[in-house]
Parts: structure tokens; C-alpha cells; sequence
């Protein structure tokens, strides 16, 4: 399960048991990934609850100005769309590609990134690579 924004902290339960608290959910700009695998229970109904606090002064939270006066629940909460995936033992987040022009703006050289997570308790050994729309 995968939180891309929650303004600013949260408690996490899924099916009753508490996953994560406060203190390591916390930041506005900050992504959040739980692993559910050993919680989940298929073909029956699975729940998620959250307990979400407002930042405090000296978070970096989202704000307002001086002449936009903050609201009242300073826009606490999930500001993002939560996802739930299921996948084998290797995960892929985060894919970035960098380019870099020429000086006459008719070529680019690309690059990839990712970043990879074993959650299997073995070594897990495969390559990563990447189709370009031209070769497909």
C-alpha cells in the first residue's frame, strides 16, 4: 500500500493491527509504502483506518500567507490517491528518466532510474532495462 501525500502524520492500521504510527508518518512531501502481505485476507473484506494529526509550527506542511489566513483543519489529511498493488518479490518505484540535450537540440541522451526492493529473503538476481517507443 503506497501513500503518496498525507498532510502531516499519521497512525496506519489495516485489519485491526497498527503498521505504522506518527512518528515514521510524517511530512507532507514524503511517500509512505507498506508491505499488507502478511495482513491481507483474500476473498474477504480488508480494512484500512488512519488517524491523521494537522502539522505542527514547525513542520514543513503546506501553508498559507500572511493574507490567506490558514483553514481551520490545516488541509490535513490524504492529498494523493492511495494504491494497493500486488506483485512478486521484487518491486519497482520511483522510475525517473533524465535527459540531457545536445547544444543544436536534435538529440537527447537519456537516462534510467529506478528503484529496486527485494522483499524475498533470498538474493534475487535480473536485469533492468527499458523499451524505447521506436523499438516496440
Amino acid at each position: 500500500m503506497q501513500f503518496p501525500g498525507v498532510n502531516y502524520r499519521a497512525n496506519v492500521w489495516f485489519n485491526g493491527e497498527k503498521i505504522a504510527d506518527a512518528q515514521d508518518v510524517a511530512g507532507t512531501y514524503r511517500i509512505f509504502e507498506f508491505d499488507l502481505t502478511k495482513l491481507v485476507k483474500p476473498g474477504a473484506k480488508n480494512v484500512i483506518a488512519l488517524e491523521i494529526t494537522a502539522p505542527a509550527k514547525e513542520d514543513l506542511g503546506i501553508t498559507w500567507v500572511d493574507w490567506n489566513p490558514t483553514p481551520g483543519d490545516k488541509d490535513l489529511g490524504i492529498w494523493k490517491e492511495v494504491t494497493i498493488t500486488a506483485r512478486g518479490p521484487v518491486a519497482i518505484r520511483n522510475p525517473f528518466v533524465t535527459s540531457h540535450l545536445n547544444s543544436e537540440f536534435t538529440a537527447a541522451d537519456l537516462t534510467m532510474s529506478a528503484d529496486l526492493r527485494n522483499d524475498s529473503a533470498a538474493a534475487i538476481k535480473g536485469v533492468f532495462s527499458v523499451m524505447s517507443a521506436e523499438r516496440r
